[in-house]
């Protein structure tokens, strides 16, 4: 059987699912939509991993590294696989390295999976971080 280098191997799944990867300019990057979100796709040809990740909604306009920080503590309760970066006033939100065997195909189900928890995730921590930031609620919550 024939070895595929990890994005190939990526890319063959996302093409059974019907999304479609567009390399992002000047990066190894690459962006897709899923459930109207843009999403990013980052892999590591030598470790056969891959992570998902996102750029975080400031809703309210009023984002702190702090309000961020404590809204990805309450949603690594809920979803341990995911995890936030506060990248000079620039947050993201993204999956732990995802792990391909060796020369087995990722299977479009198995992908899709993926893509639905992280979903989930992002929603999750997108609500929690409009309540944080916006002043009637976060009144509420102290």
């Amino acid at each position: 059987m024939a070895t595929t280098n990890t994005f190939n191997r990526l890319k063959t799944a996302f093409d059974l699912l019907g999304i479609t990867l567009e390399p992002v300019e000047g990066t190894k990057l690459h962006q897709f939509e899923y459930e109207s979100f843009p999403f990013y796709l980052s892999h590591n040809e030598g470790a056969r991993s891959f992570f998902l990740f996102v750029d975080v909604i400031d809703a309210n306009g009023n984002l702190t590294e702090e309000a961020f920080n404590d809204t990805i503590e309450i949603v690594a309760e809920y979803h341990p696989s995911t995890c936030g970066l506060w990248r000079d006033g620039e947050p993201i939100f993204y999956t732990q390295p995802h792990q391909l065997p060796p020369r087995a195909k990722l299977k479009p189900e198995v992908l899709e999976q993926m893509l639905e928890d992280f979903h989930e995730a992002v929603l999750f921590m997108q609500g929690n971080l409009f309540i944080m930031t916006d002043d009637y609620f976060s009144s509420l919550i102290g």
